[in-house]
């Protein structure tokens, strides 16, 4: 549907609510936006936009977007969100009054202990942290993706009676791409303002990559960077981690490369037994490499050279997957690892200096594979940070700049 269609659609509706919103002076704010997004900016406020979407009649009004200082959050107060929501959340659904599940505003701010955050301890679990979703806060980063699910998983959702019904959890990726991208399933906007990538309005590089800022911002700064359904800082910011619903199966891997006439079996030791034709449908993802191939070394142990590791990477595990090509987008996961120990940081040494033979990391069997989403302040582009872009390379207990929000069910 065009601008113009949209518009003459949207005004009758909009008048026929006057009674509620004084919508004539709502239709003299309309305007057509610029020839780079082609989409109707409605010059209302969003939490005008939360009555609208509440009663089901208009499925999308998008705010201006501008970047400013206003940090004010929605007004949870209105009918039909307070209703269905706790505090600092809101409804995500084809109707908001009866929603799918309701989801917090903004990137976290984790308050209590964390716990042991060393990522190199598995199911390292938060004693006593939870997480709180609030404007005009730097969002907490540096927790892993187990840690996420634990933390919201412990946070109480409460409505405005103080009433505890059930707790939090971390959201599946479809959940925050829906409420990213403002339709539910399949459709929605490339980014949270439309389909059309607008540099400035969410904290992010520009389109061509280049990065404009230094550090992470208070949520809810960008204002334009606003979904549909009213999530801030969707896009850019920190990463937010989400749960891709896809477990981990090493016996399941193997059993499949056989069905798909992959040549590799599990060798001595750990490592993996191919041959060159098998490198064809393999793999590393990871983080700290500038070469993803593998190849074959002496017995036919999948190796991986000293030079594919990049000079620069400072503190990390090399931990990640052997991705076999099985015909689907995100291809079948191995976990994998490394046995070369963290380079510390301002170190000249190289990471290694001899080839390493990939190893197979079973204390990650059946492990869910953390899904990274939105992309970050400082990395980034207009075709890599679009809302479908996923990131299924960081095992569960990988530390970096990533937050997260949590989603519960309607009250």
């Amino acid at each position: 549907m065009t601008g113009i269609a949209s518009r003459k659609m949207a005004v009758p509706v909009l008048r026929a609510l006057h009674s509620f919103w004084a919508i004539e002076l709502l239709g003299a704010m309309m305007t057509r936006s610029s020839d780079s997004n082609p989409s109707i900016s409605i010059g209302i406020p969003p939490f005008w936009r939360f009555g609208l979407l509440s009663v089901g009649l208009i499925p999308h009004l998008v705010c201006t977007p501008t970047q400013t200082n206003d940090t004010s959050e929605i007004d949870t107060d209105l009918p039909g969100i307070q209703a269905v929501c706790p505090a600092n959340m809101v409804p995500v659904g084809a109707r908001l009054d009866t929603p799918d599940f309701c989801i917090d505003v903004y990137e976290v701010t984790v308050t209590g202990d964390l716990g042991d955050a060393d990522q190199t301890t598995h199911d390292s679990t938060p004693p006593d942290a939870m997480a709180d979703s609030l404007a005009n806060q730097i969002p907490t980063t540096q927790v892993s993706f187990g840690q996420a699910k634990a933390i919201c998983e412990q946070t109480p959702v409460v409505d405005a009676g103080g009433v505890t019904h059930g707790f939090k959890r971390l959201p599946l990726h479809s959940e925050w791409e829906d409420a990213a991208d403002g339709v539910m399933g399949s459709g929605g906007w490339n980014y949270p303002y439309g389909d059309t990538w607008i540099d400035h309005v969410c904290a992010m590089p520009l389109a061509d990559g280049e990065v404009v800022l230094d550090s992470l911002q208070a949520t809810g700064q960008f204002q334009g960077c606003l979904s549909p359904f009213g999530v801030y800082d969707a896009l850019g910011n920190a990463w937010e981690w989400t749960d891709s619903g896809i477990r981990l199966d090493i016996e399941a891997w193997f059993e499949r490369a056989e069905e798909l006439n992959v040549a590799i079996e599990l060798g001595p030791d750990d490592t993996l037994i191919s041959d060159l034709q098998a490198t064809e449908q393999l793999t590393l993802r990871m983080q700290g490499l500038v070469d993803r191939t593998p190849w074959i070394g002496d017995g036919g142990v999948l190796m991986m050279g000293a030079t594919a590791f990049d000079p620069n990477a400072y503190g990390i595990e090399f931990k990640g997957y052997l991705v076999l090509d099985d015909g689907t987008a995100e291809g079948l996961s191995l976990p994998v690892w490394f046995d070369i120990p963290p380079r510390k940081s301002g170190s000249d040494d190289p990471v290694t200096t001899t080839d390493e033979p990939i190893l197979v990391l079973w204390s990650a069997d059946h492990d869910i594979i953390p899904d990274k989403r939105g992309c970050g302040y400082y990395a980034g582009s207009a075709e890599g940070c679009r809302l479908d872009a996923r990131g299924l390379g960081h095992l569960h207990d990988f530390r970096g700049l990533i937050s997260f929000r949590c989603i519960s069910d309607p009250l």
